[in-house]
């Protein structure tokens, strides 16, 4: 089980990667600015962040790692 973070992850295909990996069963936390589309994935941690603002790349980063325990992957859509 690997420990994946995928950004601008609402849709497109930054989504379908987020997807294949939970469906490969790996615990996953993802980012975008669409928090609507966020809530509508299931089995993820989410954070609404834009990752050209540097705060919120920081912010980001420290809550997924808190989140999953670590990282191992990441999919900078």
């Amino acid at each position: 089980m690997r420990r994946v973070l995928v950004t601008a992850a609402a849709s497109g295909i930054g989504r379908n990667v987020a997807e294949a990996f939970v469906e490969a069963g790996d615990c996953v936390h993802v980012c975008d600015i669409d928090e609507a589309e966020l809530e509508k994935l299931e089995g993820v941690g989410t954070t609404v962040a834009d990752v050209a603002d540097p705060d919120d790349v920081d912010r980001l980063f420290t809550e997924a790692a808190e989140t999953l325990g670590g990282l191992d992957v990441l999919v900078n859509n």
